[in-house]
């Protein structure tokens, strides 16, 4: 009985060596033959290079360079990331990625631009702040007027202030007003430039209709409509030539399989599927619209740029947008023979100056609006010293 005690033993000891050698050997064996398949993470970081040796001089950081590529590619990476994270989601409630948050019944959140500052109210608006937004918003204003040109600030509000009951149980908002609040009625009480708040109309929707996306930041296409009528509403006011598109110009329909971008980041696709994809196709009886896209070269930086043509309709317009103004691309172009969209923050004037649009749309989300330095956007606008103004007009 002992001696089959000790070869049970024995066989064990040797599975075990042999199943540590094969771990040992695995990122080796798939660095050689590439075998794991398992889809990369989105890290929103550039992966490390291959470094190349170019002689001893250069030792120190080709060593250096080469840590930082096996760091980054040694086998089954993939494979091992996506482990680490679904195990700490199940065990512990939470993820590894600083940018993205679990919260409740399958939803997430984004994290960034201090979200979580400034929705607990530790980080709130200076009066300094505020002023330095009137000006550059006014700024961008006087300089257009003086070309004829119309403006609208339209903001669109981030997921978790459309859907806030989602958020992790201790997530708390802040007591009083929101910095989104803070922004709107200083510009209210000091300025004639008002910018348009989708926020009513959206909450207001959701009672019936899911109008943002589980697992993705953005709005679903719906959301996206709704706030796109809204604008145009806010267009006609300066230009009454433009009317917004009934909803019974589009079938709204149900997209399987959208993998959300925060579902993506965490690695997590299976884990979070997204149940509140929709898509608002148009019906036979509107014109198709002709897209084209192109990257733009903007000083050291490349810029998404999107033109859309309608030769049924008249003028043009120029959208500068985030990734919430994207959603605007199959709606907007049925309102002008010519929308330009472009994903920045900053005025391309030249360009402006160049396509004379009917109106100039600044399309900000709710988080940039949060976080960004007006006063640097207003040195690359560099519009500020043209318009004669000092940002106390009303």
């Amino acid at each position: 009985m002992s001696t089959t005690k000790a070869d049970q033993m024995k066989t064990a000891n040797v599975v075990l060596i042999i199943l540590f050698v094969a771990l040992i050997w695995l990122p080796t064996i798939d660095t050689l033959f590439s075998i794991d398949d398992a889809p990369r993470l989105s890290e929103n970081r550039a992966m490390a290079t291959k470094p190349v040796f170019t002689g001893l001089a250069n030792t120190k950081e080709y060593l250096a360079g080469l840590e930082l590529y096996f760091n980054d590619h040694f086998g089954y990476r993939k494979m091992f990331v996506r482990m680490q994270s679904s195990w700490k989601r199940k065990l512990f409630g939470e993820t590894s990625v600083s940018v993205a948050m679990i919260g409740r019944d399958g939803w997430l959140y984004t994290t960034v631009n201090r979200m979580i500052e400034n929705y607990t109210g530790l980080s709130r608006f200076t009066v300094e702040d505020l002023a330095a937004w009137q000006v550059l918003l006014e700024a961008r204003r006087d300089w257009l007027q003086k070309r004829g040109i119309a403006y609208v600030v339209v903001v669109t509000p981030d997921k978790h202030t459309i859907y806030p009951e989602h958020l992790p149980q201790w997530l708390r908002p802040a007591p009083g007003p929101t910095k989104l609040d803070q922004w709107l009625e200083y510009l209210q009480q000091h300025s004639a430039l008002h910018p348009l708040d989708l926020r009513s109309v959206l909450l207001k929707a959701k009672n019936e209709h899911a109008v943002y996306l589980m697992t993705d930041t953005h709005w679903n296409s719906l959301g996206a409509f709704l706030g796109y009528q809204q604008l145009i509403q806010e267009i006609s006011r300066q230009v009454p030539t433009v009317q917004p598109l009934p909803a019974t110009s589009f079938t709204q329909q149900p997209i399987s399989g959208l993998k959300g971008d925060l579902a993506v980041l965490l690695g997590q696709e299976s884990s979070f599927p997204e149940k509140q994809a929709t898509f608002m196709v148009s019906a036979p009886n509107l014109p198709k619209l002709q897209i084209e896209e192109a990257m733009l070269q903007a000083g050291e930086k490349h810029v998404s740029i999107t033109r859309t043509h309608n030769p049924q309709a008249i003028g043009s317009a120029i959208v500068f947008r985030d990734s919430f103004g994207a959603a605007w691309i199959p709606f907007l172009g049925y309102n002008f023979r010519e929308v330009i969209f472009l994903n920045q923050r900053e005025f391309d004037t030249a360009l402006i100056e160049k396509e004379k649009p009917l109106i100039v749309i600044d399309q900000i989300v709710e988080r940039i609006v949060n976080t960004y330095d007006p006063i640097r956007l207003m040195a690359n606008d560099g519009i500020v010293g043209q318009r004669g103004a000092t940002g106390q007009s009303r």
